[in-house]
């Protein structure tokens, strides 16, 4: 009767085991893929910013300069301007994430000044203060938009 009792106990528990290594599986992977979707709309959100401050800047005139602040997460490295498509992005590193996948962009910028970034987040994350100005050059007669980083302590 005790060897009975002993083996239906461990046989229980053996199923219970198995069934809780099971959902811990299931919410490690669940959960990882949540920490990336809210990288990507954070960082999404930062890239829509950027965006509409270069809009803003372009269009204000010689010398006008607007700052942002902006949450960069740790999964992103911000901010790379393509000159052709002309979008800013974020490139997301993660495990659930092929190829294409891992870079969020902003829409196409309306402005036809150039755009020059001294700032890429790179590894870091939290919080940075980004600063446009639309430089006139009188050399050449252009204007361009110098965008700057500042890490925020």
């Amino acid at each position: 009767m005790r060897g009975q009792f002993s083996i239906d106990f461990f046989l229980v528990l053996s199923v219970i085991v198995a069934f809780l290594v099971v959902v811990y599986g299931v919410a490690v992977e669940e959960g990882g893929k949540t920490r990336l979707l809210d990288s990507a709309i954070l960082s999404k959100r930062g890239v829509d910013s950027v965006s509409s401050l270069v809009e803003f800047v372009s269009l204000g005139g010689n010398y006008s300069t607007i700052s942002v602040e902006v949450f960069i997460p740790r999964e992103a490295s911000c901010f790379y301007f393509n000159d052709t498509t002309r979008k800013i992005s974020c490139v997301l590193s993660s495990r659930y994430l092929t190829g294409a996948k891992n870079r969020v962009e902003g829409r196409s910028l309306f402005a036809s000044a150039p755009v020059r970034f001294s700032c890429g987040t790179g590894s870091e994350s939290g919080w940075f203060d980004v600063n446009a100005t639309l430089i006139s050059q009188t050399s050449t007669a252009g204007q361009y938009v110098s965008v700057s980083c500042l890490k925020v302590t």
